[in-house]
């Protein structure tokens, strides 16, 4: 008798560590496609910058983190948390505590108003750019913030050269 219970307790401890594991692995798995789910979203920006970096000519785009209206949508959290948001001349970055996906821009882009150059004007020399740069070299928000993107004509050194620029939305 004593036999048969220890029998049935290996059994069950057997049993217990084995659906342990399967659980366990499980849940790596499932963390896994949740982690591949937030690079995903900070390269769907990435793509989306890259592609308004590409056009030769003037054109815009909202980062909104709600379903309706135009534009890339993202999702406003990640695992029930709001996340960082961040962009560099080169690069956007997503953080949620020690979680980070990072992806570079084909064309580095600017982070401040392109009404703000030369005070509103649209002529601007290469030593005010690269000031305007140097002063906003980040922009950083939280997710449910809306982002604007614009690609617009600057008179540099007198040429129109096409820049893309990120900001917070005003609207």
């Amino acid at each position: 008798m004593l036999e048969s219970i220890s029998s049935k307790a290996v059994t069950a401890v057997a049993v217990l560590a084995l659906l342990g594991t399967v659980i366990g692995y499980f849940q790596a798995q499932n963390g896994a496609l949740e982690e591949e789910h937030f690079r995903a979203m900070c390269y769907s920006v990435a793509r989306a910058v890259d592609g308004l970096s590409s056009l030769n000519g003037g054109a815009s785009l909202n980062i909104t983190f709600r379903a309706e209206g135009a534009g890339l949508h993202l999702d406003p959290s990640f695992r029930g948390k709001a996340y960082q948001v961040e962009f560099r001349a080169s690069q956007i970055i997503f953080r949620q505590g020690e979680l980070v996906a990072a992806k570079g821009f084909i064309r580095p882009v600017h982070l401040w108003d392109p009404n703000a150059a030369a005070d509103g004007a649209a002529i601007t020399s290469d030593i005010l750019l690269e000031r305007l740069d140097s002063e906003h070299n980040v922009l950083r928000t939280v997710s449910g913030n809306e982002l604007s993107m614009e690609r617009v004509p600057l008179l540099v050194s007198g040429l129109k050269v096409y820049h893309t620029f990120v900001t917070l939305s005003t609207t």
